[in-house]
């Protein structure tokens, strides 16, 4: 291959390249902010229930914890 046409390949394979790491952080920042969110969810459903097991004055409020052990449908929070 001529001198040209090898750089014209490594510079197209590197500007590939470039935009898939692009990519691949915008990707990466996203799934973090989602999985943040999730989170951020996941400790106000725990602190709702631990506020109101104190209100309700419950005897044992691992009982109440124990429900909170299931998957939790995000769908609700979006």
């Amino acid at each position: 291959m001529n001198p040209e046409a090898e750089a014209a390949v490594t510079d197209r394979f590197q500007q590939a390249k470039a935009r898939l790491r692009a990519e691949l952080q915008d990707q990466l920042q996203s799934r973090s902010e989602q999985l943040d969110e999730e989170h951020s969810g996941l400790e106000y459903v725990r602190n709702k229930a631990e506020i109101s097991a104190m209100e309700a004055k419950v005897d044992n409020p691992a009982l109440l914890y124990s429900n909170l052990t299931a998957p939790i449908s995000w769908s609700l929070f979006k």
